[in-house]
């Protein structure tokens, strides 16, 4: 009954351990669920240039995400990190914050990496940066482990033959003691009763031999001291006490006997006992051999059992295997058929996938020609009006790369020239510093996530040897601005 109550007990745990597991994997489900909605709502509004907003998201799902010690290593958890750092970096232009947030997501995911698409030359210093600092302190991620519950049983319970064994020697031995109690109490018993028969019949001997000397004595008297009679008397008197002394001495020697009976009795009783106590002790050992002989043709029988099932086992697998080479064989033919018809259209694919990778490549080639067509520019003007001059639409198309192309005059003395930009409604500029190009210009492309919104504002600098600014086209409280039309889906995207 125990064991039955034992075994559903266990069964009991182990169903509420699965009951729980399963709620438990719904709840990281659902948190997981959440951390991506954020994590793409928060992507969004950075696009748009709304960071207050963006960073709200990301904290949100941040603290969401530390509810649940599994995902505190999640690759979702490390990527929330990344997408903070490149705000903080890019957006706020606070690069020890950003470099921070990047490392907690390399220490997560050590094989992350920034989304070309957020991969500016800030955010890609800032995490190589970061990268340097986890490799430098040999950090890594913590991974909480976790725990199982105790489902062992009750202790095990000695065997109902051997328990009956025992009671049963402890009645009998039981029964001896009390036999041997009783008997010993009955001798006490004889022997205080023979002393109380012994005593009584001396009491009355010596009342009756009072009775009569006060007999004889009155008899003496009466004679008027009859010489004769005194000396019959007294001659009577001895008598009377020497057969008194022999009554006591007789009572004495049956109160020695009863005594000396009593001892030979409890002799006996303890000789009995010791006696009920060894075959108490060879049953106990006949038990035990008993029981060891049965447990060894029990062993011996399960031994011969399982060879049994073995033998049978290995004959069903040899029955299986035979009858798996006739099937091997039987389709050998049909195989040899099919490996032909998968190898010709093996080779059919190949040809068809070579012929779209040519295409692929032709196409390559045509979009990078025409990509370093503008990237280039159009040919630098002798002499312009402006001390920088931009070739730069007044319109161009939202979520397509645009190329900007800008030149100092000569006496500007221009050491670097910086683009700075940022969509409509945003708060702070990108910046892009512009690199000579063959043709003279100094050029950069701003990525397609960077032209959004319904117009850009911009502005450019030229500094001089010493840092300071040279010239300028536009500022940052009175930018340039461009209208960008919707896109058409033909524009350019960067990768």
């Amino acid at each position: 009954m125990t064991l039955r109550i034992g075994t559903v007990a266990i069964a009991a745990g182990l169903l509420l351990s699965l009951v729980a597991s399963e709620s438990q994997a719904a709840d990281l489900e659902a948190l997981v669920q959440q951390l991506t909605a954020l994590n793409k709502a928060a992507v969004a509004a950075y696009s748009d240039g709304d960071f207050p907003k963006a960073k709200k998201q990301l904290m949100q799902a941040i603290a969401l995400g530390k509810k649940d010690p599994e995902l505190l290593t999640h690759p979702l958890m490390a990527r929330t990190y990344l997408h903070l750092g490149v705000l903080f970096v890019d957006g706020f232009e606070d690069r020890k914050a950003g470099v921070k947030n990047f490392v907690k997501a390399i220490q997560i995911r050590s094989d992350i990496e920034v989304t070309e698409v957020l991969a500016t030359k800030t955010v890609k210093a800032a995490f190589e940066e970061a990268s340097a600092q986890v490799g430098a302190s040999g950090e890594t991620a913590a991974v909480p482990a976790l725990a199982m519950p105790d489902t062992s049983g009750a202790s095990e319970k000695p065997p109902k033959e051997d328990k009956a064994s025992r009671a049963a020697a402890a009645r009998e031995e039981k029964a001896a003691r009390e036999a041997a109690a009783k008997e010993e109490k009955e001798a006490a018993k004889t022997a205080a009763a023979e002393k109380k028969r012994a005593d009584a019949e001396s009491k009355q001997q010596e009342k009756q031999s009072q009775a009569e000397k006060d007999k004889l004595m009155k008899e003496l008297a009466q004679a008027g001291g009859n010489e004769a009679k005194e000396r019959a008397a007294r001659e009577k008197l001895q008598t009377q006490h020497a057969e008194k002394e022999a009554l006591l001495a007789d009572a004495k020697a049956l109160l020695q006997q009863v005594q000396k009976d009593s001892k030979e009795a409890e002799k006996q009783a303890l000789a009995e006992k010791d006696k009920l106590v060894k075959e108490l002790a060879q049953v106990r050992d006949s038990e035990a051999k008993e029981r060891a002989a049965k447990e060894k043709l029990q062993g011996e029988k399960a031994e011969k059992e399982k060879l049994l099932a073995e033998a049978k086992a290995a004959i069903l697998q040899l029955q299986k295997e035979k009858a798996e080479k006739e099937k091997l064989l039987a389709d050998t033919g049909g195989r040899e058929k099919k490996e032909r018809e998968a190898k010709e259209k093996l080779e059919k694919e190949k040809q068809a996938s070579d012929a779209r990778e040519k295409e692929r490549k032709a196409q390559a080639d045509s979009e990078k020609a025409e990509k370093d067509k503008l990237a280039a520019g159009p040919e630098l003007p002798s002499h312009f009006s402006q001390a920088i001059y931009c070739a730069v639409p007044d319109e161009a198309e939202a979520g397509a790369e645009l190329y900007v192309h800008c030149a100092a005059q000569p006496n500007v003395k221009a050491k670097e020239i910086s683009f700075y930009y940022r969509p409509s409604g945003g708060i702070a500029y990108n910046a892009v510093a512009l690199e000579l190009s063959k043709k003279g210009w100094h050029a950069a492309v701003i990525p397609s996530s960077k032209v959004t919104g319904k117009s850009l504002q911009y502005y450019v600098e030229a500094r001089n040897d010493r840092g300071a600014v040279a010239a300028a086209n536009g500022k940052a409280n009175s930018p340039n601005i461009m209208t960008l039309k919707p896109a058409t889906g033909r524009g350019r995207k960067s990768k």
